[in-house]
């Protein structure tokens, strides 16, 4: 039996199937549209928000990921507490995200795997590292 790409590089290409027991079908009707084609130029589509999603707070940002938004109040609190810098949030959550695509290139890992080692320690290492960068300059 031939597997799905085979059978449709032989319909793409006009030839008859591998075995010669499957027969394709062609399409009786014309495809539908895009989507995008149904909304103007200007509107934008609307988005919803799902069941357990919170409008925004002070806390958190609707979207984010409470794994990531934990992250970056850990590395804030440490840098405040340890070297009384005051690291904005988006700026933290850039520092942990860049942390993470590091070990994603180096180590070749996911991304679920790489949050793993994203650690208190690691953190701490981090807030350390931010703290000697702002004080060299």
């Amino acid at each position: 039996m031939a597997t799905a790409k085979v059978m449709r590089t032989a319909a793409f290409t006009g030839c008859d199937s591998p075995q010669g027991d499957i027969r394709m079908r062609a399409r009786t009707r014309p495809a539908a549209p895009a989507r995008q084609t149904d909304h103007g130029v200007f509107e934008q589509p609307r988005r919803r928000r799902y069941v357990g999603q919170l409008k925004t707070s002070t806390s958190t940002v609707a979207g984010r990921s409470p794994w990531m938004n934990d992250r970056v109040t850990v590395l804030r609190g440490f840098l405040a507490d340890l070297h009384g810098l005051h690291l904005p949030p988006d700026l933290a959550r850039i520092q942990v995200a860049g942390h993470i695509e590091l070990l994603v290139s180096v180590l070749r890992l996911n991304r679920q795997t790489a949050r793993q080692f994203v650690t208190d320690d690691v953190l701490r290492e981090m807030a350390v590292d931010i703290a000697t960068a702002v004080a060299s300059e």
